[in-house]
């Protein structure tokens, strides 16, 4: 498969001031591999942090403030230069009541806004969840794909969670007479879900050729369920399910209910896979989804992962590694170990130790 040239540098420069143990670092990447090597607990996921947060304005790592400011300080502040769509310049600050985000030298209210300038996959030791804890996260591994590639999908997927919010709200109080919301819901729903359903179909077949590569003895397939009975409409079945949902108190289907199932053959493998099958099944999903993200936007997205060589032997590292390689994506990896598989040339290398960072 030939290699295809990379795109300019979606992160050029990083700063990062009090978050966890890195008091203060700026360091400059590569367009292509950026290695990060250090000992557990020297900072290495804490550089991958910041670039999550610069890109989804939260931790993936912790929801509270006190465990990712560094000790004893009461705010911390992040800092990008990207040139991915176009030259942007992303800052944020945070302490324990806000968050502050400035593109551009221009304050921003919706973390959409910096999330579309900075398409990320992230890949982390608990990116099993997404088999192993519930629809939820499978849901929001969708979510990111339909709205980096269906630009109106926002907007339909707001209001309709606002018509389910009022929904509920009558449900909860025992209202019956809701038939203006059922409407709203159905029509709303039924709009979202096709979004989602048009994006896996899609996403199915990047899947299966990026499976060919990486899983060539595996026969999976991804199944797309509304959450709903879809022989009916969703208005029918809202409409239907007025007394049952006052009873339960919230509204029982539609898009919020919504799970991707992962299958081989007949067999779900939600609870079937090793840990080191389930990385590889993790990853191939995420390069289906930044393949699928290429052919709609004509660039790549970021790709993060949080401690490749976890869980897969030397010749899945390799399949992986060169995956990236042919999506010339810009990649960010943390390892104990140093990874030698790829050329000098399309490569930065740096070690991090007690929350300082150089670069080799």
């Amino acid at each position: 498969m030939p290699r295809k040239r990379a795109s300019p540098v979606p992160i050029k420069r990083l700063k990062v001031e009090n978050l966890r143990n890195i008091a203060l670092a700026d360091v400059v990447f590569g367009p292509q591999f950026n290695f990060i090597y250090g000992i557990n607990g020297s900072g290495k996921s804490t550089l991958l942090e910041a670039i999550y947060m610069l890109a989804r304005a939260r931790s993936y790592r912790s929801n509270r403030f006190g465990s990712v400011v560094r000790q004893g300080e009461k705010q911390l502040q992040l800092f990008a230069e990207t040139e991915h769509f176009q030259k942007h310049r992303i800052g944020l600050q945070k302490t324990s009541s806000q968050t502050k985000i400035r593109v551009d030298g221009n304050n921003i209210k919706r973390v959409s806004e910096i999330a579309r300038i900075t398409p990320l996959q992230i890949i982390t030791p608990m990116s099993h969840e997404i088999l192993d804890r519930g629809p939820e996260y499978r849901k929001r591994f969708i979510e990111w794909g339909v709205f980096h590639v269906e630009h109106n999908y926002f907007k339909c997927y707001q209001q309709f969670y606002k018509a389910l919010r009022q929904r509920n709200a009558l449900v909860k109080i025992g209202q019956t007479d809701i038939d203006s919301w059922n409407i709203s819901v159905g029509e709303l729903g039924e709009r979202v879900n096709e979004y989602r359903e048009s994006y896996v179909e899609a996403l199915s077949v990047k899947f299966k050729e990026e499976s060919e590569y990486l899983n060539p003895n595996s026969n999976y397939n991804l199944i797309w369920k509304a959450g709903w009975d879809r022989s009916k409409t969703l208005y029918e079945v809202l409409n239907g399910s007025v007394v049952s949902d006052i009873k339960r108190g919230f509204t029982q289907h539609g898009p919020q209910r919504g799970d991707m199932k992962i299958f081989e053959g007949n067999r779900c493998v939600e609870q079937t896979l090793s840990r080191g099958q389930q990385k590889m099944l993790i990853v191939t999903l995420h390069l289906a989804q930044a393949s699928l993200y290429k052919e709609r936007t004509g660039l790549s997205p970021i790709v993060i992962i949080d401690d490749l060589i976890s869980e897969l032997d030397l010749d899945n590292q390799k399949k992986v590694l060169d995956r990236l390689l042919d999506q010339a994506c810009q990649v960010f990896i943390t390892s104990i170990d140093n990874i030698q598989y790829i050329k000098p040339n399309l490569r930065k290398d740096f070690v991090i130790s007690s929350g300082l960072i150089k670069a080799l």
